[in-house]
């Protein structure tokens, strides 16, 4: 491993804006909890306090993420599990390194990133079927009202049901094609476990339906255009607008 750190050291004191340095520099890389994705961290720092920063290259910090990356998952093999790593390294080339695992920071992170989806995901997927998987489609006018998107869980199985609104108030069938279908369920099953059984399921109200109410421009009004039901009782609307 100290042949891996040398490399590292050396690919950062190599860089562009690393070489203009003449004091003892600090780069700390943190990882997500799943080491086969690739760490990437292009901030050095001046001081211990990670105060004074600056960037290295892309390709610095590509090639430094990999070579971190190969020491972690080695010292996972050995049972060692480690999320940061800071390297403290002289103008000489000299440096010391430290490794630590950081439970509290990889939950936080993780609790935020699902929060952000499960808040998101009417949006991400209102958007993506009015400005993607429909405008694309040549028989599809954006003559109606409302596309009426409904989604439901039921026996553990992912379903939806899509139609449009016209201007007589006409409910009109969307074709949808085979791969649009199997990527909806999909999102959807991955949705449900989020909120029901990941980091989620202590704050995030059980539902089982979602009817979205999607306008020609795919943008949700969170007031008016999202309702969450459980065995088709509606759900508090403040509970799912409110922050965490």
């Amino acid at each position: 491993m100290q042949e891996i750190e040398q490399e590292i050291v050396k690919i950062i004191l190599n860089d562009e804006k690393v070489r203009k340095q003449s004091q003892r520099i600090y780069y700390w890389c943190d990882t997500v909890r799943d080491l086969n994705i690739v760490p990437y961290q292009k901030i050095v720092f001046l001081n211990k306090e990670r105060e004074g920063v600056f960037l290295m290259s892309i390709k610095s910090a590509e090639e430094v993420g990999s070579l971190i990356q190969k020491i972690l998952l080695h010292f996972a093999s050995e049972g060692r599990l480690y999320s940061d790593v800071e390297f403290e390294i002289n103008p000489d080339g000299s440096y010391t390194s430290h490794y630590w695992f950081d439970e509290e920071r990889l939950y936080k992170e993780e609790y935020d990133s699902a929060i952000l989806v499960a808040k998101d995901f009417p949006h991400a997927e209102a958007n993506s079927l009015v400005n993607h998987q429909l405008a694309y489609k040549q028989k599809f006018k954006r003559k109606f009202e409302r596309i009426v998107l409904t989604y439901w869980m039921e026996n553990g199985l992912p379903h939806f049901e899509l139609y449009s609104i016209n201007k007589k108030n006409q409910k009109l069938p969307i074709e949808l094609d085979n791969e649009y279908i199997k990527n909806t369920n999909d999102i959807l099953k991955k949705y449900y476990e989020l909120t029901h059984n990941g980091i989620l399921k202590d704050v995030w109200k059980p539902w089982n339906k979602i009817i979205l109410s999607i306008p020609p421009n795919g943008y949700l009004n969170e007031k008016e255009d999202i309702e969450y039901y459980l065995n088709d009782v509606k759900l508090e609307k403040d509970f799912f607008l409110r922050g965490y």
